[in-house]
């Protein structure tokens, strides 16, 4: 079955206006639990498990080797994301100037793709921490809802989408069970703040891309959450049915309401609209401060069994 779609196939993401329209098979195009989905997904799982399994058994005593080999599969992610720019070009036209966009840090995994092969070469443990948790969490929910390429023809892009975030998931996982970076319970929250000023980042990086013409944005739809939104600066897009409403639920009505009017997006006072990253502190710390705990848990139960069993030899201590 053949399909006219406009192209490229994501205007409401990338904010280009482009005239013309491709035609795909639709049965060869991403879908959330399709056959190409399913397939995309076992096949990296099964790649990077065999060989975060292969470091694990046979070369995890030798740091050399298992640095190096880490430290190649971060600069191959770096080099797949720029490798999506002259793809991107010949397939939407307009010139490798024009696409710009598609190579910026627009997203978690992107600005990760930048920082990681960095950060697991220093000695800084709150930035690896950031790595492992972000790194793990963010790398496999994007590749359980691969939004960036939901509707495109399977391909180059989609493969390079999958193997990218497959290194972004496993790298740090393979950094820590190699001996590379050690995980401590009670740096478990260090990478919220982080994390917030990486979303800072990423709206610096929007404004600019719009300030350029990078990507032709008014105000209404720079301020929408479903244009160009894959870190949820702008809030859920409603798509995500009962997490969207659990989010909504866990964020303060004020965080998620106009206190002025913005006659340049069309919104009045009291209208609903997200404040940006800030909307997401309060339901963020509260789900994901659990989750990295539990996460500190598989590989530092030890050390919070040694701490909790020190706590209580104290209060013994000052009760005598």
């Amino acid at each position: 079955m053949c399909e006219s779609r406009p192209k490229p196939l994501k205007t409401a993401y990338n904010g280009l206006i482009t005239q013309g329209t491709v035609c795909y098979n639709t049965h060869m195009t991403v879908e959330v639990l399709n056959v190409w989905y399913i397939l995309l997904f076992v096949f990296t799982m099964a790649l990077f498990i065999g060989l975060t399994v292969y470091l694990y058994i046979w070369h995890r005593d030798n740091k050399k080797f298992t640095k190096i080999f880490i430290a190649s599969m971060l600069w191959f992610a770096l080099v797949l994301h720029f490798l999506r720019l002259p793809y991107v070009s010949s397939q939407w036209g307009g010139g490798v100037v024009r696409h710009l966009w598609v190579v910026s840090p627009m997203s978690i995994c992107a600005v990760s793709t930048f920082i990681f092969p960095f950060i697991f070469m220093s000695k800084n443990k709150v930035l690896k921490d950031y790595m492992f948790y972000i790194g793990i969490l963010s790398g496999l929910l994007a590749m359980l809802y691969p939004g960036a390429i939901m509707g495109e023809r399977v391909g180059f892009d989609a493969v390079r989408f999958y193997v990218a975030h497959g290194i972004i998931s496993f790298a740090p996982l393979m950094m820590v069970l190699c001996g590379h970076h050690e995980i401590n319970w009670r740096r478990c929250w260090t990478p919220i703040p982080i994390l917030l000023m990486v979303l800072c980042f990423i709206l610096v990086n929007e404004v600019l891309l719009m300030a350029t013409g990078l990507i032709e944005y008014d105000m209404q739809r720079f301020l929408s959450s479903a244009n160009r939104n894959a870190a949820m600066i702008w809030g859920l897009d409603g798509d995500y049915g009962v997490v969207n409403r659990i989010m909504d639920f866990l964020t303060p009505e004020v965080f998620r309401t106009a206190l002025f009017d913005v006659p340049e997006a069309g919104i009045v006072r009291g209208d609903v609209m997200y404040w940006p990253i800030v909307w997401m502190i309060v339901p963020g710390v509260i789900v994901f401060v659990p989750v990295l705990f539990g996460i500190s848990m598989i590989f530092d139960r030890k050390g919070f069994k040694r701490d909790i069993q020190a706590l209580k030899l104290r209060f013994k201590k000052e009760e005598k």
